[in-house]
C-alpha cells in the first residue's frame, strides 16, 4: 500500500519542472511536506480537453454518496475497474499524484523500520490515481522484486511519458499497471520519526 508520501517541491517548482501552468490557482493550498499523511491535500494532474491541468485533491477517496466512514487512500489496480466504489472514477476521473518520494515500513525484530523510496535520479514520481468530489486515491499493485522485501504492495508509478495518456484515458490502464518495472528506483532506511505523522522534518528523507 501507500500511506505516506513526501512532497519536497513548492507549487512554483512543480509548475516549472513539468512545464504545466494550467490550473496553477488550484495549488494555493499546497505546502511542502516531508511526511505527508492521508487527508492532506496532494498536488495532482488531471486532463482537461486533452491537456494536463493542476488540481489539488484531498487524499482519501469519498464518492458523494459515501457520507460516513473514512475515504479510501488506495485502490487495487487489479480490481479498480470493477469495484462499484471505484469503477466510474477509473473510467472518467483519473488523476496523477506528483510526489518526491513515498514511505513503506519493513517489519524487523526491533520494530518497523521506515524506508524512503525515490527515483534514482531524484526526479519526481508520478502515481496513478482516481478522483471524485475533490478527493483521490492512489492505485497500488504487487511490489516488484527489488522492493517486495519491504512491502508486498507498491504504488502504480508512471513514467513521465505516460502521464497524459493515463490521465485522459487513452491508456486502458493495463500498460500503466506494469510500467513501474522499468523505472529506476532506490530505497533506503530513514528515521523512525516518520512513524509520527505530526513530525515533518527534512530528515524524514535523509538516509540513516
Amino acid at each position: 500500500m501507500c500511506g505516506r508520501i513526501a512532497q519536497a517541491h513548492t507549487a512554483e517548482e512543480l509548475q516549472e519542472l513539468l512545464g504545466v501552468s494550467a490550473g496553477a490557482d488550484n495549488m494555493e493550498r499546497l505546502r511542502v511536506g516531508y511526511n505527508v499523511p492521508p487527508t492532506s491535500v496532494l498536488p495532482t494532474l488531471v486532463s482537461e480537453q486533452g491537456h494536463l491541468c493542476w488540481s489539488a485533491l484531498k487524499w482519501g477517496f469519498k464518492p458523494p454518496w459515501m457520507r460516513k466512514g473514512r475515504g479510501a487512500i488506495n485502490a487495487r489496480c487489479e480490481t479498480v475497474a470493477v469495484k462499484p466504489m471505484f469503477r466510474h472514477a477509473m473510467r472518467r476521473r483519473r488523476c496523477v499524484v506528483v510526489v518526491t518520494a513515498y514511505y513503506e515500513w519493513l517489519p524487523t525484530a526491533h520494530g518497523k523500520q521506515p524506508y524512503c523510496i525515490r527515483a534514482e535520479d531524484s526526479e519526481l514520481l508520478f502515481m496513478a490515481g482516481i478522483y471524485e468530489a475533490g478527493t483521490c486515491a492512489i492505485l497500488t499493485r504487487d511490489a516488484r522484486d527489488d522492493l517486495a522485501h519491504i512491502h508486498d504492495r507498491m504504488p502504480v508509478l508512471l513514467p513521465r511519458s505516460m502521464v497524459l495518456h493515463y490521465a485522459d484515458g487513452t491508456d486502458d490502464g493495463e500498460s500503466a499497471f506494469t510500467a513501474a518495472e522499468l523505472l529506476p528506483l532506490y530505497a533506503f532506511p530513514v528515521t523512525k520519526k516518520v512513524g509520527n505523522y505530526r513530525y515533518g522534518g527534512r530528515d524524514c528523507m535523509e538516509p540513516l
